[in-house]
Protein backbone atom coordinates (compact mmCIF):
# COMPACT_ATOMS: atom_id res chain seq x y z
CA UNK A 1 0.00 0.00 0.00
CA UNK A 2 1.33 3.23 -1.15
CA UNK A 3 2.40 5.41 2.15
CA UNK A 4 0.64 8.07 0.99
CA UNK A 5 -2.58 6.98 0.88
CA UNK A 6 -3.09 6.34 4.43
CA UNK A 7 -2.30 9.66 5.46
CA UNK A 8 -2.67 13.55 3.58
CA UNK A 9 0.42 15.70 3.80
CA UNK A 10 -0.14 19.04 3.20
CA UNK A 11 2.11 21.24 0.40
CA UNK A 12 1.37 24.67 2.21
CA UNK A 13 1.88 22.53 5.61
CA UNK A 14 -0.60 24.59 8.23
CA UNK A 15 -1.33 21.82 10.24
CA UNK A 16 -1.52 21.61 14.23
CA UNK A 17 1.94 21.50 16.77
CA UNK A 18 2.73 22.57 19.79
CA UNK A 19 5.40 23.42 22.12
CA UNK A 20 6.47 20.90 25.08
CA UNK A 21 7.16 21.86 28.50
CA UNK A 22 8.57 19.96 31.20
CA UNK A 23 12.07 19.21 32.64
CA UNK A 24 14.96 19.36 31.46
CA UNK A 25 15.95 15.68 30.66
CA UNK A 26 11.98 15.16 29.02
CA UNK A 27 11.71 14.33 25.43
CA UNK A 28 10.80 18.24 24.91
CA UNK A 29 14.78 18.59 25.34
CA UNK A 30 16.00 16.14 22.28
CA UNK A 31 16.20 17.92 19.15
CA UNK A 32 15.11 15.94 16.12
CA UNK A 33 15.75 18.31 13.86
CA UNK A 34 17.59 21.84 12.88
CA UNK A 35 16.10 24.21 10.33
CA UNK A 36 18.00 27.20 9.85
CA UNK A 37 18.43 28.66 13.14
CA UNK A 38 15.61 26.86 14.67
CA UNK A 39 15.17 23.44 16.35
CA UNK A 40 12.47 21.15 16.52
CA UNK A 41 11.95 18.23 19.84
CA UNK A 42 10.75 15.26 19.92
CA UNK A 43 8.15 16.17 22.02
CA UNK A 44 7.02 18.60 19.23
CA UNK A 45 7.06 16.19 16.58
CA UNK A 46 5.70 13.28 18.46
CA UNK A 47 3.07 15.70 19.12
CA UNK A 48 2.48 16.74 15.43
CA UNK A 49 2.55 12.60 14.44
CA UNK A 50 -0.06 12.07 17.12
CA UNK A 51 -2.11 14.85 15.97
CA UNK A 52 -2.26 13.82 12.23
CA UNK A 53 -1.52 9.88 12.04
CA UNK A 54 -4.70 7.91 11.76
CA UNK A 55 -5.73 5.04 14.20
CA UNK A 56 -5.49 1.56 13.01
CA UNK A 57 -8.81 -0.15 11.90
CA UNK A 58 -7.38 -2.77 9.84
CA UNK A 59 -7.01 -6.21 11.16
CA UNK A 60 -3.69 -6.22 9.99
CA UNK A 61 -1.25 -3.41 11.05
CA UNK A 62 0.51 -1.42 8.19
CA UNK A 63 4.11 -3.02 7.69
CA UNK A 64 7.28 -1.07 9.76
CA UNK A 65 8.61 0.46 6.80
CA UNK A 66 5.45 1.93 5.48
CA UNK A 67 4.75 3.37 8.58
CA UNK A 68 7.69 4.44 8.76
CA UNK A 69 7.78 6.55 5.35
CA UNK A 70 4.01 7.76 6.66
CA UNK A 71 6.23 9.07 9.69
CA UNK A 72 8.77 10.33 7.48
CA UNK A 73 7.10 12.26 5.44
CA UNK A 74 4.89 14.03 8.53
CA UNK A 75 8.45 14.86 9.85
CA UNK A 76 9.03 16.50 6.17
CA UNK A 77 5.66 18.57 6.45
CA UNK A 78 6.76 20.19 9.92
CA UNK A 79 9.95 21.29 8.44
CA UNK A 80 8.87 22.73 5.60
CA UNK A 81 5.79 24.63 7.76
CA UNK A 82 9.20 25.95 9.85
CA UNK A 83 10.98 27.14 6.78
CA UNK A 84 7.68 28.75 5.12
CA UNK A 85 7.34 30.46 8.94
CA UNK A 86 11.25 31.83 8.83
CA UNK A 87 10.56 33.15 5.53
CA UNK A 88 7.46 35.07 7.19
CA UNK A 89 10.31 36.16 9.44
CA UNK A 90 12.42 37.31 6.88
CA UNK A 91 9.79 39.25 5.51
CA UNK A 92 8.79 40.76 9.13
CA UNK A 93 5.06 38.69 8.86
CA UNK A 94 2.98 39.36 11.88
CA UNK A 95 -0.41 39.00 12.71
CA UNK A 96 -2.76 40.34 15.60
CA UNK A 97 -4.87 38.66 17.98
CA UNK A 98 -7.83 40.49 16.74
CA UNK A 99 -6.99 38.92 13.43
CA UNK A 100 -6.50 35.68 15.00
CA UNK A 101 -9.51 35.96 17.23
CA UNK A 102 -12.15 36.33 13.95
CA UNK A 103 -10.09 33.21 11.74
CA UNK A 104 -10.90 31.07 14.57
CA UNK A 105 -14.25 31.83 15.11
CA UNK A 106 -15.40 31.36 11.34
CA UNK A 107 -14.55 27.44 12.87
CA UNK A 108 -14.99 26.21 16.54
CA UNK A 109 -15.92 28.80 19.62
CA UNK A 110 -12.75 30.84 20.34
CA UNK A 111 -10.22 29.67 23.11
CA UNK A 112 -10.83 29.41 26.58
CA UNK A 113 -7.69 29.69 28.49
CA UNK A 114 -6.81 32.92 29.52
CA UNK A 115 -3.75 33.02 27.34
CA UNK A 116 -4.96 32.98 24.00
CA UNK A 117 -1.91 31.03 22.71
CA UNK A 118 -2.63 28.31 25.59
CA UNK A 119 -5.13 27.20 22.84
CA UNK A 120 -3.62 24.75 20.17
CA UNK A 121 -6.06 26.48 17.67
CA UNK A 122 -4.72 29.60 18.02
CA UNK A 123 -1.05 28.69 17.38
CA UNK A 124 -2.17 26.45 14.59
CA UNK A 125 -4.16 29.53 13.36
CA UNK A 126 -1.15 32.26 13.69
CA UNK A 127 0.90 30.26 11.64
CA UNK A 128 -1.70 29.65 8.82
CA UNK A 129 -1.98 33.31 8.96
CA UNK A 130 1.48 34.32 8.72
CA UNK A 131 1.98 31.98 5.80
CA UNK A 132 -1.23 33.33 4.09
CA UNK A 133 0.16 36.88 4.61
CA UNK A 134 3.57 35.71 3.13
CA UNK A 135 2.05 34.52 -0.04
CA UNK A 136 -0.27 37.82 -0.34
CA UNK A 137 2.89 39.97 0.13
CA UNK A 138 4.30 37.88 -2.58
CA UNK A 139 1.63 38.14 -4.93
CA UNK A 140 1.33 42.22 -4.31
CA UNK A 141 5.11 42.52 -5.30
CA UNK A 142 4.48 40.58 -8.84
CA UNK A 143 4.92 43.59 -11.91
CA UNK A 144 1.54 44.38 -13.10
CA UNK A 145 0.24 42.58 -15.83
CA UNK A 146 1.05 43.88 -19.31
CA UNK A 147 -1.44 44.23 -22.02
CA UNK A 148 0.54 42.38 -24.36
CA UNK A 149 0.97 39.20 -22.18
CA UNK A 150 -3.21 39.42 -21.96
CA UNK A 151 -3.39 39.33 -25.63
CA UNK A 152 -0.29 36.74 -25.98
CA UNK A 153 -2.72 34.19 -23.30
CA UNK A 154 -5.51 34.98 -25.34
CA UNK A 155 -3.77 33.85 -28.38
CA UNK A 156 -2.37 30.39 -26.51
CA UNK A 157 -5.83 29.65 -25.21
CA UNK A 158 -7.69 29.99 -29.09
CA UNK A 159 -5.00 27.59 -30.09
CA UNK A 160 -6.10 25.53 -27.53
CA UNK A 161 -9.69 23.15 -28.66
CA UNK A 162 -10.68 22.11 -25.23
CA UNK A 163 -11.72 25.15 -23.72
CA UNK A 164 -14.90 24.16 -22.36
CA UNK A 165 -16.85 25.36 -19.40
CA UNK A 166 -18.55 23.36 -16.96
CA UNK A 167 -20.39 23.21 -13.17
CA UNK A 168 -18.34 21.87 -10.16
CA UNK A 169 -18.70 21.02 -6.95
CA UNK A 170 -15.88 20.17 -4.30
CA UNK A 171 -15.73 18.44 -1.07
CA UNK A 172 -12.30 18.89 0.90
CA UNK A 173 -11.75 16.09 3.17
CA UNK A 174 -9.51 15.45 5.75
CA UNK A 175 -6.94 13.22 4.39
CA UNK A 176 -6.65 10.19 1.92
CA UNK A 177 -7.99 7.32 3.80
CA UNK A 178 -11.18 9.20 4.52
CA UNK A 179 -11.94 10.68 0.89
CA UNK A 180 -10.98 6.57 -0.37
CA UNK A 181 -13.59 5.50 1.48
CA UNK A 182 -16.20 8.20 1.00
CA UNK A 183 -15.37 8.08 -2.98
CA UNK A 184 -15.88 4.41 -2.75
CA UNK A 185 -19.33 4.46 -0.81
CA UNK A 186 -20.69 7.31 -3.71
CA UNK A 187 -19.48 4.95 -6.87
CA UNK A 188 -21.03 2.14 -5.28
CA UNK A 189 -24.62 4.39 -4.47
CA UNK A 190 -23.80 3.96 -0.94
CA UNK A 191 -24.51 7.49 -0.04
CA UNK A 192 -24.82 10.80 -2.57
CA UNK A 193 -21.96 13.44 -2.99
CA UNK A 194 -25.10 15.64 -1.73
CA UNK A 195 -24.93 13.35 1.36
CA UNK A 196 -21.05 13.16 1.57
CA UNK A 197 -20.87 17.18 1.73
CA UNK A 198 -22.93 17.29 4.60
CA UNK A 199 -22.00 14.53 6.89
CA UNK A 200 -18.02 15.32 5.91
CA UNK A 201 -17.79 18.92 4.81
CA UNK A 202 -19.54 22.38 6.43
CA UNK A 203 -21.65 25.30 4.94
CA UNK A 204 -18.96 26.64 2.54
CA UNK A 205 -18.78 23.49 0.41
CA UNK A 206 -20.53 21.79 -2.17
CA UNK A 207 -22.07 24.61 -4.45
CA UNK A 208 -21.89 24.17 -7.82
CA UNK A 209 -19.27 26.89 -9.34
CA UNK A 210 -18.71 27.59 -13.63
CA UNK A 211 -15.68 27.55 -14.34
CA UNK A 212 -13.21 27.21 -17.29
CA UNK A 213 -11.68 23.45 -18.16
CA UNK A 214 -8.01 25.14 -18.81
CA UNK A 215 -8.26 27.53 -15.71
CA UNK A 216 -8.58 24.13 -13.56
CA UNK A 217 -4.94 22.86 -12.23
CA UNK A 218 -3.77 19.81 -14.39
CA UNK A 219 -3.96 17.16 -11.66
CA UNK A 220 -7.86 18.14 -11.45
CA UNK A 221 -8.39 18.33 -15.18
CA UNK A 222 -6.49 14.57 -15.25
CA UNK A 223 -9.41 13.66 -12.55
CA UNK A 224 -12.12 14.84 -14.35
CA UNK A 225 -11.25 13.86 -18.17
CA UNK A 226 -14.44 11.69 -19.48
CA UNK A 227 -16.21 12.46 -16.43
CA UNK A 228 -20.40 12.44 -17.44
CA UNK A 229 -22.46 14.77 -15.56
CA UNK A 230 -23.59 13.49 -12.03
CA UNK A 231 -20.04 11.60 -12.06
CA UNK A 232 -17.19 12.07 -8.89
CA UNK A 233 -13.28 12.03 -9.74
CA UNK A 234 -11.03 9.75 -7.62
CA UNK A 235 -9.00 11.89 -4.89
CA UNK A 236 -7.28 14.85 -5.79
CA UNK A 237 -4.16 16.41 -3.82
CA UNK A 238 -3.59 20.08 -3.60
CA UNK A 239 -1.98 22.26 -1.66
CA UNK A 240 -1.61 19.59 0.92
CA UNK A 241 -5.58 19.04 0.62
CA UNK A 242 -7.52 16.10 -0.46
CA UNK A 243 -10.41 16.93 -2.85
CA UNK A 244 -13.46 14.79 -4.22
CA UNK A 245 -14.88 16.91 -7.32
CA UNK A 246 -18.70 16.44 -8.92
CA UNK A 247 -18.95 17.21 -12.51
CA UNK A 248 -22.55 18.65 -12.41
CA UNK A 249 -23.07 19.73 -16.04
CA UNK A 250 -21.00 20.32 -18.87
CA UNK A 251 -21.96 23.59 -21.23
CA UNK A 252 -21.40 24.73 -24.28
CA UNK A 253 -19.00 27.98 -24.58
CA UNK A 254 -20.97 30.66 -25.98
CA UNK A 255 -18.81 32.94 -28.16
CA UNK A 256 -17.53 35.59 -26.06
CA UNK A 257 -17.18 39.74 -26.75
CA UNK A 258 -13.46 40.93 -26.29
CA UNK A 259 -13.93 42.67 -23.37
CA UNK A 260 -15.25 39.37 -21.49
CA UNK A 261 -12.46 37.17 -22.93
CA UNK A 262 -10.20 39.96 -21.71
CA UNK A 263 -11.09 40.28 -18.46
CA UNK A 264 -11.15 35.89 -17.96
CA UNK A 265 -8.10 35.88 -19.36
CA UNK A 266 -6.52 38.41 -16.97
CA UNK A 267 -8.15 36.61 -14.28
CA UNK A 268 -6.64 33.45 -15.04
CA UNK A 269 -3.15 34.48 -16.02
CA UNK A 270 -2.83 36.91 -12.52
CA UNK A 271 -4.62 33.68 -11.29
CA UNK A 272 -1.25 31.54 -13.09
CA UNK A 273 1.39 33.53 -11.70
CA UNK A 274 0.59 34.12 -8.47
CA UNK A 275 1.01 30.12 -8.44
CA UNK A 276 3.80 29.91 -9.97
CA UNK A 277 5.32 33.14 -7.54
CA UNK A 278 4.44 31.23 -4.33
CA UNK A 279 5.90 27.74 -5.75
CA UNK A 280 9.30 30.05 -6.38
CA UNK A 281 8.84 31.32 -2.95
CA UNK A 282 9.17 28.10 -1.91
CA UNK A 283 11.81 26.81 -3.25
CA UNK A 284 13.79 29.60 -3.06
CA UNK A 285 13.25 29.33 0.83
CA UNK A 286 14.30 25.60 1.09
CA UNK A 287 17.50 26.10 -0.56
CA UNK A 288 18.27 29.14 1.21
CA UNK A 289 17.82 26.72 4.35
CA UNK A 290 19.68 24.31 6.24
CA UNK A 291 17.95 21.47 7.85
CA UNK A 292 19.39 18.54 9.18
CA UNK A 293 17.28 15.64 10.41
CA UNK A 294 19.09 14.12 13.58
CA UNK A 295 18.36 10.34 12.09
CA UNK A 296 19.76 9.06 15.97
CA UNK A 297 17.29 11.19 18.07
CA UNK A 298 13.90 10.03 16.00
CA UNK A 299 11.70 7.72 17.51
CA UNK A 300 11.07 6.25 14.06
CA UNK A 301 13.48 4.76 11.08
CA UNK A 302 13.69 8.36 8.80
CA UNK A 303 13.29 7.13 5.08
CA UNK A 304 14.11 9.55 2.86
CA UNK A 305 11.17 10.57 0.15
CA UNK A 306 10.46 8.55 -3.14
CA UNK A 307 11.56 5.52 -1.10
CA UNK A 308 8.75 4.48 0.94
Amino acid sequence: MNAQRRTAVPVMLWLLLVTGCGGPSGPEQIIVAEVGDGRITRVELEYYLESNLLQETDDEPLPANEMNAIRSRLLDALVEERILLAEADRHGIQVTDIEIGAYVAQGEPGPTEKTPDADPRWRAARRRLRIEKLQAKIALELPPIEDREVLEFMDRQIEQPDDRELVLRALMLADREVADRVHRDITRNRITFAEAVVAHGDTTQGFPTQVSWLSLPEEVREALDGKKPGRVSDPVEMLGSIYLFQVDSWLDSPPRADGERARRALRELDDLRHRSAVEELLEDARRRTRVRILHRNLPFAYVPAGQG
